[in-house]
């Protein structure tokens, strides 16, 4: 499959023979979870992606991949964090949960979420 190239806006095409591409012209493509974001970024920008309740805040999908790339860009670039390692946010339940593991994902990180209400032996366990 050919890479798929976020930055451009360019979406593999499922691989297949010419009879099958005739046939069905709209079968799914099969890309990362991590570039659903683009997508919906590219084809509907301004469409409401994200509602903090909280905080009354609001994100259209454009917005929401923006922030993402600019923290993937923050985790691989200044705190040298790269493929396989792991990112623990300890951090009360906020829309910055989305970017921060859209954006681990981007830099192939694994995203590890821990509870806040979790005792301090209890994360010590976790992080080990």
């Amino acid at each position: 499959m050919p890479a798929l190239t976020a930055a451009a806006g360019e979406f593999p095409q499922a691989a297949s023979d010419d009879a099958a591409n005739q046939a069905d012209e709209t079968r799914p493509m099969s890309v990362p979870y991590f570039y659903w974001l683009a997508h919906h970024a590219m084809r509907s920008p301004g469409k409401l992606a994200v509602v903090d309740l909280q905080s009354g805040r609001r994100f259209s999908y454009a917005d929401i991949d923006r922030r993402t790339g600019r923290l993937a860009a923050y985790l691989g670039n200044n705190l040298g964090i790269g493929k396989g390692e792991r990112v623990a946010v300890l951090a009360p339940n906020c829309s910055e949960y989305f970017e921060i593991q859209f954006a681990c994902a981007r830099v192939g990180t694994i995203f590890l979420p821990l509870n806040w209400r979790l005792t301090v032996p209890e994360l010590e366990f976790i992080i080990g």
